[in-house]
């Protein structure tokens, strides 16, 4: 089973961080093959299928090789595939470790693509849950320089802003002797978190990107932790009305569903 010290656990409970799908730009003329793949594989992922999915985005990637949004594609979908339970967790971390090289080799192809620093910050988040402690520890503060990365390339790229929230929440959580203990274990610093600021993110990717299901999911998550419950609980009905766009969008609605029968049952979270 993944390793302690957390950081990086997924809202569903599930393996790693969850990964939603970047916007698809049209192939370039010339490009209709490669194009066509791409839809395709956007129909495997809406029919909950990362599999198929990566089948399709490998062609596309073999039809053209410097195609960074076909790169993108492959390096989400093979890591989705990692969160069928019924991988084994050596395999589950070969495809996360698979979606980091793809999302580098993405960058290496255009530096300045915000998509491609957040494709790898999610996808070190995902590798650090199947990671020892001391690994953890590097590759949780590699996931917040890539996110903030994301951030100052695109300031309208809905996912970095879910990406800094996302490390903001879950280093909040972790507590202040643990924290001393990793410094004093591993000669590793570990910055604080803080829920105002995983708030502001995920309020700022909210409004860039409103129907996102993922989004409103974490933000309830987070003014549910901040004792703000009824606006937390209001944000996570929400999800239940929103399109379900891929297999994390199915892990992180199913949560939302258990939460609100568990809160409409007198339950605290």
């Amino acid at each position: 089973a993944p390793s302690t010290v957390d950081g990086t656990g997924s809202v569903s409970g599930q393996r790693g961080w969850c990964l939603t799908p970047p916007k698809l730009r049209l192939g370039r003329p010339g490009h209709a093959h490669v194009t066509e793949l791409l839809k395709k594989g956007l129909q495997a992922e809406k029919a909950l299928d990362p599999e198929s999915a990566s089948r399709h985005y490998r062609a596309a990637v073999a039809a053209n090789d410097r195609s960074v949004d076909a790169l993108l594609r492959l390096s989400k979908a093979v890591s989705d595939t990692s969160l069928d339970a019924a991988m084994t967790m050596e395999e589950a971390r070969s495809r996360v470790r698979k979606g980091v090289q793809l999302a580098q080799r993405a960058q290496r192809m255009n530096p300045a693509c915000a998509q491609a620093h957040v494709a790898e910050a999610i996808n070190l988040g995902r590798l650090a849950m199947y990671s020892g402690n001391r690994e953890k520890v590097r590759l949780v503060r590699m996931v917040r320089e890539k996110a903030e990365c994301a951030v100052e390339l695109d300031p309208r790229e809905d996912l970095a802003h879910h990406a800094v929230g996302r490390w903001h929440h879950e280093l909040a959580s972790v507590n202040g002797i643990l924290r001393r203990l990793i410094n004093v274990v591993y000669r590793e610093s570990l910055k604080p978190g803080s829920y105002e600021e995983a708030l502001w993110a995920y309020q700022r990717a909210v409004e860039l990107r409103p129907e996102r299901l993922v989004h409103h999911a974490e933000l309830g998550r987070t003014l549910y932790r901040m004792g703000r419950r009824r606006e937390g609980a209001d944000e996570l009905r929400q999800c239940l009305a929103l399109e379900v766009e891929d297999v994390n969008d199915a892990i992180t609605k199913g949560y939302c569903e258990a939460a609100i029968a568990q809160l409409d049952a007198g339950k605290r979270l």
